[in-house]
Formats: structure tokens, C-alpha cells, sequence
């Protein structure tokens, strides 16, 4: 019967293929699969990671727009599924940041990072979050861009002193600075760097 209405297993059984191409990088079919679980699936955890990879697919296939709004309708379906939030909030906000990235949307991603710092202040990826941004902001062509990335990496310094990335984020600040062709502080800011980064 073809009206009849497609059943929970279904969207199951699209979800779990979805999953196998997507571990081969077969990415547009992946995207079949996670789109058709998401239309077959009801509303539970298994449709939110449904929608939550076909925005993953849609990003690695450079659909960016599409990718940030299934993203967001992750994202609004937290408050009713508390277990997903805990699970995907922070990824999905994380990913979201990328596509507002990846379409030049500043007034976006500074929206995106405000939310991820605010919920998940010392989340996984909030330290990755401000480094993105930041030479996000290194990159683009604003007359203030590297001043406004100094600033963010300041802030990333603060926040997570014991990151991971601050060497990352340092070299970032010396870079900074020879954007904007003030040779003292970029030597100086090289040389405190391999100072503190011997290794």
C-alpha cells in the first residue's frame, strides 16, 4: 500500500546505510540515506542525528546553506530532547559556526560563537571555536580584520590557558601583526614564541 506511512524501522534502516557510505566517503549518497531517515524517522534522538548528518554531508559536499539549516533545526530541537543536547548541542553549534564561516557570514558566526561560549563556556570545541573565528577574521580582506583576530585570540588566551591549541593561537597573533606590517611586535611576538614553544 502505498499510502500507507513509512515505518520507524525504516527510518532506522536509513539511518544505519546512511551511516556505512558515510564511513566509505561516499558522501552524496550518505546524504541520500540521512535525508530519507530524517523524513521517515519520528521525533527522537535517532531523527536528530539523522538531520544532524545530512549536515555534515551537505558540508563536506559544500552546501553550506543547506548544511546550516539542518543544523539549526537540530539546534531547535534541544529544548525538547534534553538527551540531545547533551549529546549534539555543542557539534551542532560547532558546525553551524563552519557553514556561517564558509558562506562569509561575520554578523552569523559572531552569533554562533557568542551562543557556543555562553552554553558550553568550557565545552570540547569552544577553544576550536574561537581560533576558527579568529583566523577566520585574520583571513578576510576588513581593514580591521587583524586587529578584530588579536582581540579573539586575546579572549582565547584568557578563557583556555591550558589549551592545546595556544600555541596555535600565539603563532596566530604574531601573524597577526605582520598583517598589519608592524615588523617590531611580529619579531618580537616570533621570538617570544619560540621561546616558549622550544619543542
Amino acid at each position: 500500500d502505498t499510502n500507507t506511512p513509512p515505518s520507524e524501522l525504516t527510518g532506522k534502516a536509513y539511518l544505519d546505510r546512511g551511516w556505512c557510505f558515510w564511513v566509505a566517503t561516499n558522501y552524496p549518497a550518505s546524504l541520500v540515506d540521512f535525508e530519507a531517515a530524517a523524513r521517515s524517522l519520528p521525533f527522537s534522538k535517532d531523527l536528530a542525528v539523522a538531520k544532524f548528518k545530512a549536515g555534515d554531508a551537505l558540508l563536506t559536499l559544500g552546501k553550506f546553506s543547506e548544511a546550516r539549516q539542518d543544523y539549526e533545526s537540530v539546534l531547535s530541537d534541544l529544548t525538547k530532547l534534553p538527551e540531545v543536547g547533551r549529546a549534539l548541542g555543542e557539534q551542532a553549534l560547532y558546525q553551524c559556526l563552519r557553514a556561517n564561516l564558509a558562506l562569509n557570514d561575520a554578523p552569523g558566526a559572531n552569533a554562533t560563537l557568542a551562543r557556543i561560549l555562553k552554553t558550553y563556556p568550557e565545552g570540547d570545541l569552544s577553544d576550536n571555536a574561537i581560533l576558527l573565528v579568529a583566523e577566520s577574521v585574520d583571513d578576510s580582506s576588513q581593514p580591521s580584520g587583524a586587529a578584530d583576530a588579536r582581540r579573539l585570540l586575546e579572549q582565547f588566551e584568557k578563557q583556555f590557558p591550558n589549551s592545546e591549541l595556544l600555541p596555535q593561537a600565539r603563532l596566530a597573533v604574531a601573524q597577526t601583526y605582520e598583517q598589519d606590517t608592524n615588523w617590531p611586535a611580529a619579531i618580537t611576538n616570533y621570538e617570544g614564541w619560540l621561546t616558549d614553544f622550544p619543542t
